[in-house]
């Protein structure tokens, strides 16, 4: 399942989409990351340096993936930490070098108390994951035909109009990433390459998210029986952030197109909430082999797992990386369930319908 994770934060990083909803992928790739995962993890459990040492040949390109503007699981951060104070050859160590930067690896982290840190972070996704599995249980219950709304919303600073512009932004993001590590080896301030311009900042994209959610009360016409949220803010290294939202409405107060409807809340957000300075990716207009949006019925086994396994997903986002937010700010959130809610309070169904998807990780 690790492979399958980190290849969603490998597409979640490096995608830099285009206004029309198409996207590119950047070349900067985090699978390295998931040796150093597995280096790390050996790491805090103990094992020799001489156990380890096939990893001598990688830890330079280890390294290299750290970002100034990522916030890393604390074992990643441990090694980031521990790798910056040794100063060791930006080649090739020799196997002395890497049994020592091993055994300092494990000092460090027995002093920090490396395995309590990370209790704390991995409870994070996993609470998250829980209370997806509450909050739609609720709903499920709560209503007998869902129509579910997904939608990716933009900015257009962050927009690529062609392939030749990604592939020019690409290189401009590798440049920045190697400036900004030399500048963090070395102690230096990392001089971002027109870090404001190219990228959509998290302030910006939160407001005009408050902005959509408080014009939700009043807005009838489009938002009239929406019964709950799911919204996940993401960073894309070339563009900034942007939001994923899934949004709930009671099917029986409104109409069953969910693929126009959704497209008139986009539209919404591109012309009203960001004044045509935002653009929308409509999911309801396309097709998926486990569709999990659009109609979803109390009764349809297969449609709710979809749903849930999809928002599951956003809900594990910071499982080992996630972007550096302001302090305080939650890149993922939902709606409210009544307070001593539990299932099978809900109203009675005829067929009887009992089901879990595991968590993915």
């Amino acid at each position: 399942m690790r492979a399958e994770q980190i290849e969603e934060l490998d597409g979640t990083l490096n995608a830099q989409t285009n206004s029309d909803g198409s996207t590119y992928r950047i070349g900067i790739s985090v699978k390295p990351l998931s040796l150093l995962i597995d280096f790390m993890e050996k790491v805090i459990k103990g094992a020799g340096g001489k156990s380890l040492i096939t990893h001598k040949y990688q830890i330079n390109r280890y390294a290299r993936q750290y970002d100034r503007n990522l916030a890393y699981a604390p074992h990643l951060k441990l090694f980031f930490d521990v790798w910056k104070n040794r100063n060791l050859p930006v080649d090739e160590i020799c196997d002395e070098e890497f049994l020592d930067f091993v055994s300092a690896l494990q000092e460090e982290g027995k002093r920090i108390d490396i395995k309590r840190k990370m209790r704390d972070w991995e409870r994070s996704p996993k609470d998250n994951a829980e209370s997806v599995r509450h909050y739609l249980n609720y709903l499920h219950e709560r209503y007998a035909r869902l129509i579910v709304i997904r939608l990716d919303l933009h900015l257009n600073a962050s927009a690529c109009v062609s392939y030749a512009e990604a592939r020019e932004r690409n290189d401009q993001e590798m440049e920045r990433m190697v400036q900004g590590y030399h500048a963090w080896m070395d102690g230096l301030p990392d001089d971002e390459i027109e870090d404001e311009v190219l990228r959509a900042p998290l302030q910006l994209i939160a407001a005009k998210w408050r902005r959509l959610y408080d014009n939700m009360r009043g807005k009838k016409s489009l938002f009239g029986g929406k019964v709950g949220h799911i919204v996940c803010f993401e960073y894309a290294r070339a563009s900034g952030y942007h939001i994923h939202l899934i949004l709930f409405f009671d099917g029986s107060k409104r109409t069953l197109d969910h693929a126009w409807l959704a497209s008139e809340i986009g539209r919404y957000w591109d012309e009203t909430i960001t004044r045509g300075k935002g653009y929308h990716f409509n999911c309801n207009t396309q097709k998926y082999r486990k569709n999990g949006i659009g109609v979803v019925n109390y009764h349809d086994q297969e449609k709710r797992r979809n749903l849930l396994t999809a928002a599951l997903y956003l809900a594990k986002a910071e499982q080992f990386v996630c972007a550096k937010p302001s302090k305080g700010f939650k890149t993922f959130s939902l709606g409210q369930t009544p307070t001593g809610w539990a299932p099978g309070l809900g109203r009675p169904r005829n067929k009887g319908l009992k089901f879990d998807v595991a968590c993915p990780w």
